[in-house]
């Protein structure tokens, strides 16, 4: 039957019947046991990453100023050299004596001297023992704006002295030439009708000329006087790669295909020549080693991103096999060194936590940075050990079996605080 009574008397009957459900709800909630609270969740587990076929030797921190990206090792991995600045008011290169410096344990050792290189540069971009393990080679290569500046060169004797100075330069570099160390230094000189290309290789003792060499080129890089067409140049630029004007088939009336050819700087001649038999692939290498004119091989991570490969010496692309799937990796975190003796190649990959296989387990993976070690010919490759990233951009050398890692900033490309000496286990 409806409510016929008034507006206001509905109102109260509502509210009263309405606060006789609460109190009936009360008084049964009241009489009922107490419910507990659910439990929470428990955390996914993982202990603390820690290093995999590494053992800490050494660890220096900056107690100001920064270390920056270069760093050496001399050649009996005695000692290493690293560059302490503020980026404007000081510059050092500071050497430690490796023994004595592990010996202090965990406190900052001083180093075993140091030499300024506030006159000279503020930002170098290269360091290198010589072979005595005492004279030092600095390069200086500013980039402004993205485009490189010349470059320029010192010898610095034990006592910090200058011993020879170069450049500037288009380029430089410390290499060996005939098992004698040598300086080459690299100028391009443009003309109205095209350009000059002067090599210049000196002994780095005694500052001797080993060999200097000018290919004039015209506006379509063709040196007469070697019969070539260049392409790239090679081995601290003392080899150049190009093409030759294949020879007329006199029977067939037709010039043959061009050839490519390999001349040597030292020598003042072509020493190698063959059929272009992929010129695609011909034509990949090339612009490969446009990028890479100061190396003989080195390792990159192949266009469509499935593999790591090597480029050797003799310009033979080899797949690289790894430890790890490479969908693992993060394929923009490839960094490469090859050894003095350009017989190994020392190369790196970061674990990218949330690669496709941590996603399809939901759960992350560790930022690890893995070393390998790789065969300069073959590319037969060994993972020498694992070293957590901590979430931080870093950079790197290799001595044997020494491998120093510099932890940088996270918001400064230039270099960092920390730098980390570890001993590879691995055999």
């Amino acid at each position: 039957m409806p409510y016929t009574g008034s507006m206001n008397t509905r109102r109260n009957w509502m509210v009263g019947a309405a606060a006789a459900l609460v109190s009936m709800a009360t008084a049964v909630a009241l009489a009922a046991p107490a419910r507990k609270a659910p439990a929470p969740l428990p955390p996914h587990k993982r202990p603390a990453p820690t290093p995999i076929g590494l053992t800490l030797q050494l660890k220096l921190g900056a107690t100001d100023g920064f270390f920056d990206d270069a760093i050496a090792f001399s050649r009996d991995g005695t000692r290493f050299a690293v560059v302490h600045t503020d980026g404007q008011t000081y510059n050092r290169v500071e050497i430690f004596d490796i023994a004595a410096a592990s010996a202090a344990g965990t406190a900052t050792p001083p180093p075993t001297r140091t030499i300024d290189l506030s006159p000279f540069t503020q930002q170098p971009a290269e360091l290198a023992f010589l072979a005595d393990g005492q004279t030092l080679f600095v390069k200086e290569r500013l980039v402004v704006d993205g485009a490189p500046q010349p470059a320029r060169a010192q010898l610095y004797k034990p006592d910090g002295t200058v011993l020879r100075a170069y450049g500037p330069v288009t380029d430089l570099a410390l290499t060996e030439i005939a098992g004698v160390e040598a300086v080459v230094t690299y100028k391009e000189k443009p003309g109205k009708k095209g350009i000059s290309y002067e090599i210049v290789a000196t002994r780095a003792d005694n500052g001797k000329n080993i060999v200097k060499r000018a290919l004039v080129a015209d506006a379509e890089d063709f040196v007469k006087s070697a019969d070539l067409r260049i392409s790239f140049f090679s081995h601290h630029y003392l080899q150049v790669h190009g093409r030759q004007k294949g020879a007329f088939d006199k029977a067939k009336d037709m010039r043959l295909p061009d050839r490519a050819a390999t001349y040597d700087v030292v020598a003042g001649k072509i020493t190698a020549s063959a059929d272009i038999g992929d010129l695609r692939e011909a034509q990949r290498l090339m612009l490969l080693r446009k990028n890479a004119p100061d190396v003989a091989a080195f390792v990159r991570v192949a266009d469509d991103l499935s593999h790591v490969e090597l480029i050797t010496a003799a310009d033979r692309a080899t797949p690289v096999t790894l430890a790890d799937d490479m969908v693992k990796y993060d394929p923009r975190s490839a960094r490469d060194q090859l050894s003095p003796d350009q017989k190994q190649i020392y190369f790196s990959l970061t674990i990218d936590p949330v690669n496709l296989v941590a996603v399809d387990k939901k759960i992350a993976d560790i930022e690890y940075i893995d070393l390998y070690r790789a065969d300069a010919e073959s590319g037969a490759a060994t993972r020498l050990g694992r070293l957590p990233a901590l979430g931080r951009p870093f950079g790197w050398r290799v001595s044997g079996d020494q491998w120093a890692v510099l932890r940088k900033h996270k918001g400064f490309s230039r270099g960092g605080p920390d730098l980390e000496l570890y001993k590879v286990t691995a055999k």
